[in-house]
């Protein structure tokens, strides 16, 4: 590709000031680079609430141009769609508007990407979870997102999002389609193009050390919020596996839902002795098969990016 970054930072944001700065701040300071770098700044406000932020950060930027632009329709995908439109860079890095990352991530992801000539690299993302939070949410790590073990480790399609993801530019714009647009308020757009991308023969890898750090607010530092979380992840894989395998998927999918629900009843209760973490896992379980049961028969699907927190 004809460009003179290395790298495109593809940021969409949406009503999340104090994280969009802490963003932008980390990304001014990234260290050992191995070529120039650019900011892409989607804001999926139709008011353009991110574009003082913006501004303020575009004058501290020295040699890193800021590039910001209003996705007007609230939809992830297609503000996703719009920044890798935007971006000219050879690689594409993705990252949440609540995340921070080190000093070295950047750099990280690319020599990983070179070193096992990939077409993506996956990191890991932590939790900072807020003050007061419970016990067993700490003990659970049910906020942290791991896809493998070990850097050059092979990340399978459940393992794909862009939460601390890079990508290769030329892969994503060669394609005819991009994040879809109908998965824009349920989420799993992600997942569902990188997947698709895997099964099409891309390689993606994992990078032990490329890491990031979520800052969860307190509104999402509740058990209420973890098992919707949960329950969409499920009705995301519902769509995913039938999409993939057809109406046959239907019959395996109902049994696992049944199995999820049976089980984080049966067992739920039993783990309790042994640590609340342990009874929420199951109930995970639970959440999962009752997003199982209801996305096979029913064409409801809970849509947590119509009104974002």
């Amino acid at each position: 590709m004809d460009t003179n970054y290395l790298v495109s930072v593809c940021l969409c944001t949406y009503k999340r000031p104090g994280g969009l700065s802490a963003l932008l701040g980390a990304l001014l300071h990234q260290k050992d680079m191995l070529g120039p770098l650019e900011i892409i700044v989607v804001d999926n406000d139709a008011t353009g609430s991110a574009r003082e932020i913006v501004e303020e950060f575009k004058h501290q930027s020295n040699d890193i141009p800021i590039h910001y632009h209003i996705e007007p329709q609230q939809n992830i995908a297609l503000a996703r769609n719009r920044s890798v439109q935007e971006a000219t860079g050879e690689w594409l890095a993705f990252i949440d508007d609540d995340e921070i990352p080190i000093p070295e991530w950047l750099s990280e992801l690319v020599a990983t990407a070179l070193h096992y000539n990939a077409d993506g690299v996956f990191g890991p993302v932590r939790a900072a979870l807020p003050e007061g939070s419970p016990l067993w949410m700490y003990k659970g790590k049910f906020f942290e997102k791991k896809s493998a073990q070990k850097t050059g480790d092979a990340i399978p399609p459940s393992g794909t999002r862009t939460s601390n993801t890079l990508i290769k530019a030329s892969l994503m714009k060669s394609r005819k389609t991009l994040f879809d647009p109908k998965l824009g308020l349920t989420g799993g757009s992600d997942s569902h193009l990188l997947a698709d991308m895997l099964v099409k023969g891309a390689k993606f890898v994992w990078c032990n050390d490329a890491t990031v750090t979520e800052v969860i607010p307190a509104s999402r530092a509740n058990f209420s919020w973890l098992m919707k979380r949960w329950y969409r992840n499920g009705q995301i894989h519902v769509d995913q596996t039938i999409e993939a395998k057809g109406k046959r998927a239907y019959f395996k999918l109902i049994l696992w839902g049944l199995g999820g629900v049976g089980s984080a009843l049966l067992v739920a209760p039993l783990m309790l002795p042994f640590g609340l973490h342990r009874s929420v896992m199951w109930l995970r379980k639970g959440a999962l098969g009752l997003s199982y049961l209801m996305a096979s028969f029913t064409s409801f699907r809970y849509e947590p990016y119509r009104s974002r927190s």
